[in-house]
């Protein structure tokens, strides 16, 4: 797959599978614009890109946050010029246990992050 000089936005990137997906785009060339709760994981994981010869840029935030999606494109346009493709991989696993045991504000974050913001 070619990257080269394109430009992806990848959630949930501070650690896991979206910074393993970080890592792989970056060493094909791509620019990132990594997304994630915990932006000291964000930030070395940027760093690791520089030190690579990638292009990485860091918008820590929440995915239930109305507006952060439009926020992070635009970080990747004024940055990059262009927005080629989203890898969406923010997720929580949420309370273990049975859905019926959940309690409700529980079970609307699981809902918020896994389907609505993607």
């Amino acid at each position: 797959m070619e990257l080269t000089s394109k430009t992806i936005i990848v959630t949930g990137a501070s650690s896991g599978i979206g910074a393993a997906a970080a890592t792989l785009f970056a060493a094909e060339g791509a620019n990132l614009a990594l997304a994630a709760r915990r932006a000291a994981e964000l930030e070395i994981l940027a760093a690791s890109i520089y030190r690579d010869g990638g292009r990485a840029r860091v918008l820590a935030g929440d995915v239930r946050d109305e507006g952060y999606g439009d926020v992070l494109a635009g970080l990747a346009l004024q940055e990059f010029g262009a927005l080629d493709g989203a890898f969406n991989n923010a997720g929580i696993v949420g309370q273990m246990g049975l859905v019926p045991e959940m309690a409700p504000e529980n079970w609307r974050d699981v809902i918020a992050v896994n389907l609505t913001a993607a």
